[in-house]
């Protein structure tokens, strides 16, 4: 299947517009939501310091029916790849992150010092925080009275982090209409760039440190 990608970039506020209007959204295939709060920090503090190349986010646009309105399709923005990415990007706006519990689903909180033996977080993302309130200004304070949610927040960063900092992306638009070929392709694609990489061995990856200081 022959497709058309286009290349770019979006300011940080405008992902998380994107997201918070649900113009992209994860697919069900996708995974929950993994990382910790020191992974969101250390991406984060990548960004605002420009310390390393940030991967663009990787968007496929499928065609599917509208199930509420007869047989019309409607038109859905899947993120293929940057979940973690985009979900750090908005646990940081709103200042909060997911407490460790046994299931998301059930209100038994894990005690702080349990956690490193358990899943952090089973079955979240990002979805969930957005459905918490449909005014923005809320949701901040509604994460944290349903008890799920911790204060999290990273000293220096302001409106101005958002407005000034980029993530690029990749846009993928299938040259089909089929919906059953447009999914079937995405989650293959999915599959390839999550599952099924080869890890460099150790001494593969020394080569790099080799590189940049032969001795």
């Amino acid at each position: 299947m022959k497709n058309r990608i286009y290349y770019g970039q979006y300011s940080l506020q405008y992902w998380i517009e994107l997201m918070l209007s649900k113009n992209i959204i994860c697919p069900p295939y996708q995974r929950r939501f993994v990382w910790k709060a020191s992974d969101v920090q250390n991406f984060i503090e990548n960004i605002k310091n420009d310390d390393l190349f940030i991967p663009p986010i990787t968007i496929g646009v499928v065609k599917t029916r509208d199930i509420n309105n007869g047989n019309n399709s409607q038109i859905c923005n899947y993120i293929i790849d940057g979940q973690q990415r985009l979900t750090s990007l908005l646990l940081t706006y709103f200042r909060v992150i997911p407490r460790p519990i046994k299931e998301f689903t059930d209100n038994s909180i894990i005690e702080e010092e349990n956690v490193e033996s358990k899943d952090v977080i089973t079955k979240w993302q990002f979805s969930q925080l957005l459905d918490l309130s449909p005014d923005i200004n809320k949701i901040h304070a509604k994460a944290m009275i349903s008890g799920k949610y911790k204060e999290f927040e990273i000293e220096g960063i302001d409106e101005d982090f958002f407005s000034k900092h980029f993530m690029g992306f990749s846009y993928i638009v299938p040259d089909s209409d089929n919906e059953e070929e447009q999914t079937k392709y995405f989650s293959q694609l999915f599959n390839t760039l999550n599952a099924q990489g080869t890890p460099l061995t150790p001494r593969e990856s020394r080569y790099a440190l080799y590189f940049m200081n032969p001795k």
